[in-house]
């Protein structure tokens, strides 16, 4: 793994020169500066965000997987915008930080623990909330504060697993993701003999349905962050396969078996033939937009998969493409045409997106954002906004500060450079970024894509 500690400044000449041609495209919001267009006309939107759980980009079928069943997520991408070039971090909970607050995890973390949301952050629920909204969390919360932090940032109702991450604050029972569940809902678990013989996915999508009728009926529009613990480790049986009846949920959670992953995709599919089903039910289909991110980095590097003819390992917990690169695609029929999108996305780019459908602003109290809205992307608008740099900085601090320093790296369409250094990685070809360009061998063009990309990185610590 690459590691740095600090971001110097390269050339002052070359930072003002960068600014000025592309307005520092993976900008710094001003806080007290709108960062939403004028509101859609009619009635808002219905909004569902997706997030997976260790699900790479190498896994669903309309990404060029070729070794799991995908068909209502693929039929879903196909019908909708898919994005080749979506990024997020190399571990769970520095995502999630970005794809709920619009900021880089520079920002967002806490000191104790990178699941330590603190209460003064702010998220896309909060934003929504405000606008009149009905929210709710289904899924898999993995960070801490429990139901204060579930209500403090945004979320009128919830039915998770992992509601508490710092040691202070864990009270639970023993963690169990899939069979005989720990649910917690409204700021208790649910009894434990209600869960036995359960499977998680199914109490959430129940969850979901029975929150989409009650919004419904009150006439409110809804948004909903879903995150399936699909199809994070133990990997273990799905109700539709025979060894469910007989599986031990309560031994150690290492104990799994990579076999029932392939089924494991199966029944993330299956759940989201069955979400997209009753928003045809209810009518609501043409009236929610549904942003479908496969996971949150990538596969478990336990798990191969064929990908686009060749066999790769998962990349999760590594900087590398394979770690950080997301499958994601966005459904609204009636708004948004089946295509293609190739443009870089980041997960804070979410954020402003969502508050962009929904036609409602930011205030200054969210603080610094770094999103960058998609919004008119999806809107199919020639003149649409496009992110030219991705940005990251990971720090694997899981349980507090340590002796690793974070990891920051910026990158375009096709190269990639690591903070303080000075061989640039051409990520397009070199998938594994196993052969670096010294700086002694590097073209004149990548001497300065060098000197760009480290601009980039410096501008979000000056």
């Amino acid at each position: 793994m690459n590691t740095v500690y600090s971001c110097p400044l390269r050339s002052a000449f070359y930072l003002i020169i960068f600014i000025m041609v592309t307005g520092i495209a993976c900008k710094k919001t001003d806080p007290a500066t709108p960062v939403i267009p004028d509101p859609l006309p009619g009635s808002r939107p219905n909004i569902i965000l997706i997030m997976g759980d260790d699900v790479g980009f190498e896994v669903p079928g309309f990404t060029g997987g070729e070794s799991y069943a995908t068909p209502n997520i693929d039929a879903m991408a196909e019908q909708g915008m898919q994005f080749s070039r979506c990024y997020g971090s190399p571990m769970c909970s520095p995502s999630r930080f970005m794809l709920l607050t619009g900021k880089y995890n520079f920002r967002n973390y806490g000191d104790n623990s990178w699941a330590n949301l603190e209460l003064d952050q702010r998220t896309v629920a909060n934003i929504l909330q405000s606008a009149g909204y009905a929210t709710c969390a289904a899924g898999k919360w993995q960070f801490n504060h429990g139901d204060t932090g579930l209500v403090t940032f945004g979320f009128d109702k919830y039915c998770i697993t992992d509601p508490f991450k710092l040691a202070s604050e864990n009270n639970s029972p023993t963690l169990r993701l899939y069979k005989n569940p720990t649910i917690y809902e409204n700021g208790a678990y649910r009894p434990e003999s209600e869960m036995e013989g359960k499977y998680s996915e199914d109490i959430f999508m129940d969850y979901m349905v029975g929150f989409i009728d009650s919004s419904n009926k009150a006439k409110k529009p809804f948004f909903i962050y879903y995150a399936p613990n699909l199809c994070h480790k133990p990997f273990s049986p799905t109700p539709d396969d025979p060894e469910f009846a007989t599986w031990d949920p309560y031994k150690r959670e290492s104990f799994s078996d990579t076999i029932f992953f392939k089924s494991m995709i199966k029944y993330y599919d299956k759940n989201m033939g069955r979400l997209l089903a009753k928003l045809k039910a209810a009518g609501i289909e043409q009236n929610t937009l549904v942003l479908f991110i496969a996971g949150d980095n990538g596969t478990d590097d336990e798990i191969n998969s064929k990908f686009q003819g060749a066999y790769i390992s998962g990349g999760k917990g590594h900087t590398k493409i394979s770690g950080t690169h997301l499958a994601f695609a966005a459904y609204w029929p009636g708004h948004i045409s089946p295509s293609k999108n190739g443009n870089l996305v980041d997960l804070v780019d979410f954020l402003p997106t969502i508050a962009a459908a929904a036609g409602v602003g930011v205030s200054p109290g969210y603080g610094t954002l770094d999103g960058i809205s998609f919004f008119d992307q999806l809107m199919g608008s020639s003149n649409a906004e496009a992110r030219q740099y991705s940005y990251n900085w990971y720090d694997l601090n899981q349980r507090g500060p340590d002796a690793d320093p974070p990891v920051v790296w910026a990158m375009d369409k096709k190269y990639k450079l690591y903070s303080n250094q000075t061989s640039l990685i051409n990520y397009a070809e070199d998938f594994l970024e196993k052969n670096p360009i010294p700086e002694n061998e590097q073209t004149i063009d990548e001497q300065k894509e060098t000197v760009t990309l480290q601009s980039v990185i410096d501008a979000y610590h000056n």
